[in-house]
């Protein structure tokens, strides 16, 4: 029996900080599990994973429940900064083709360029209120080794049909608003849209579709019995022939060792109060969102309503106002009008990072699958992980899939960088900007 601990259980960051929260499409009437459920498939947890793949077995016509801890899009679906990034952050095809293999690396290239497309595919075929606009992402390079970088990667992207366009000079300026970048590259298939609320839109949309969703059911324990898995939960049972666990960068001990296949970083964001005039114009222009290739990176969009956001990556202790003051300081260096501005919201929650940089898809049992490790892209590719899960328990075989089936592999040195993390984002942070001074 694999059992995990619910005590102590801690809210890391403060909910009603979120713009998130004080903007969102209404919450969902869903309440916590009191039977015992017979199921075609279990899913845990209630962020987009889950979610699409409960959208698409329930119009398979399965018997289909999600199990969320707490609410839907509570962890990182609800949390995430809401670019919606095709590529991956650190990988060009070559490495990818080698982590994965040339026979499946097509299947795979076509998967992550399209990854924003079909995300904005969902939002349009299920009228998903979420704000969403795709109008392009620009990926601002903070030095000339990270120029040389960027356009390596985006020359070889652009050989499979990637169309990134490269910007340097007054183009940079225009596009984002700033002098503090001298190129860039942009990618006309990324954009935005407000994360809970989407992910609040996939749980309608799966309701409508004939699913179950119980909210404030943590899974407590996960046993296989013969052909089929039992879950407990606090006051209900289930009973499925399928377990589907999606819980990213929030994974527990539920299954023995998928906690340690990824390190959980903190990615934080802030958001202004309303502006007005040149103060919010001159600030992303065109409604492209931003992210720049620094280590803990800064990453910006607009808001409808007249704000500005910007995030970055944090300290593990959500309490530590030192990572918002210097993500802030960063921000005013690229944009001075932001000086003095109120910061009104500012919040954050747990990204997964695997070894590789890739997904993962792992099946440890039969009848049990995990999809995790989106590696800060992932608004598109779990929306594309949760497609992926449901296709394989409807029968696709893992060479027709894009991502291979892998072991649950404990990330090196896990526990250092978990233990040593603030220092590493410290380190992190000083490199960034030498190179800044340098480049």
């Amino acid at each position: 029996m694999n059992r995990r601990n619910t005590a102590g259980l801690e809210e890391i960051w403060t909910w009603p900080d979120s713009l998130w929260v004080a903007t969102a499409t209404p919450d969902l009437p869903t309440e916590a599990l009191e039977a015992e459920l017979v199921l075609d498939t279990a899913i845990v947890g209630g962020g987009f994973t889950g979610l699409r793949a409960a959208l698409v077995l329930a119009e398979a016509g399965q018997r289909v429940a999600v199990l969320e801890e707490r609410a839907v899009g509570w962890g990182a679906s609800g949390r995430n900064g809401g670019q919606v990034n095709p590529l991956p952050p650190l990988n060009g095809p070559d490495r990818i083709a080698q982590l994965v293999g040339t026979e499946r690396f097509p299947l795979l290239a076509k998967t992550i360029l399209g990854s924003a497309d079909e995300t904005f595919d969902v939002i349009s075929r299920y009228a998903i209120d979420c704000g969403a606009r795709q109008k392009g992402w620009i990926r601002t390079d903070h030095c000339d080794k990270a120029k040389r970088q960027s356009r390596a990667v985006a020359e070889a992207w652009n050989r499979f049909g990637a169309d990134i366009a490269f910007l340097d000079g007054p183009e940079v300026e225009e596009a984002t608003g700033t002098k503090g970048y001298k190129s860039a590259t942009l990618i006309g298939a990324g954009g935005a849209l407000q994360p809970l609320s989407y992910a609040r839109g996939l749980a309608r949309a799966a309701l409508a579709a004939g699913a179950a969703i119980y909210s404030k059911t943590p899974a407590i324990t996960l046993e296989q019995d013969g052909a089929r898995w039992k879950i407990r939960t606090p006051r209900g049972r289930v009973t499925a022939d399928r377990v589907l666990l999606c819980t990213n960068g929030y994974t527990d001990k539920l299954w023995p060792g998928l906690a340690q296949t990824v390190v959980p970083l903190v990615s934080i964001q802030a958001a202004t109060e309303p502006l007005s005039g040149a103060a919010y114009d001159s600030i992303l222009p065109h409604g492209r969102t931003m992210a720049d290739t620094r280590r803990t990176i800064i990453y910006g969009r607009h808001e409808p309503d007249g704000r500005i956001l910007f995030g970055g990556i944090g300290s593990v202790n959500g309490h530590d106002d030192a990572a918002f003051d210097a993500m802030r300081q960063g921000v005013e260096q690229l944009y001075p009008a932001l000086r003095g501005v109120r910061w009104e919201y500012r919040w954050g929650g747990q990204i997964a990072v695997t070894q590789d940089h890739l997904p993962h898809l792992h099946e440890p049992a039969p009848g049990l699958l995990a999809g995790l490790g989106y590696n800060g892209r992932g608004v598109a590719m779990s929306t594309v992980m949760g497609r992926v899960l449901a296709e394989r328990i409807l029968g696709k075989a893992d060479a027709d899939c894009p991502f291979p089936v892998s072991p649950i592999k404990a990330y090196p040195l896990r526990r250092f960088y978990q233990l040593g993390a603030d220092l590493v984002v410290r380190i992190m942070r000083y490199q960034d900007e030498r190179e800044v001074r340098r480049g």
